[in-house]
């Protein structure tokens, strides 16, 4: 979680500096390297969601961080943006203001990190279970 919140807090400055600029060269620098920080620390929040589940019910909790993900974040985004871009009639403060939303996100990153340095160490090894690859055959016997 505080990797999280690190990536967060070096892509924020990132992410505001894009809009800031005309040149679109450095508009994409500037947003891809916002977004390669906070793809990167969705790496250890993946890691902590299947360690918290049982083996058997790992890809639904994926599923339904995936899923919760979209559901707060890519379905509200567009009504979101439009309303604050009709309000202050400027789509680059309007974005400015929305990419310093990621001030929240470091916030709660680093609250969860803070909770949990104190708890008991994760044994990601435990309770994985590797198998050998299968001839297909095989699959259809447990089907």
């Amino acid at each position: 979680m505080k990797m999280c919140s690190i990536l967060t807090l070096v892509a924020l400055p990132f992410g505001v500096a894009g809009f800031f600029f005309t040149n679109p060269v450095y508009i994409f620098l500037c947003l891809g390297c916002a977004q390669m920080c906070l793809f990167i620390g969705q790496s250890p929040m993946s890691s902590a969601v299947l360690s918290c589940v049982p083996v058997d019910l790992r890809s639904m909790a994926m599923a339904l961080c995936i899923f919760a993900i979209h559901l707060l974040g890519d379905m509200p985004s567009g009504t979101i943006v439009g309303l604050i871009t009709d309000g202050l009639k400027d789509e680059r403060l309007a974005m400015i203001i929305l990419t310093s939303w990621l001030l929240f996100s470091v916030l709660f990153w680093f609250i969860a990190w803070w909770r949990t340095r104190n708890g008991d160490p994760i044994n990601y090894e435990s309770d994985i279970e590797f198998s050998p690859l299968k001839n297909m055959d095989d699959y259809d016997d447990e089907l």
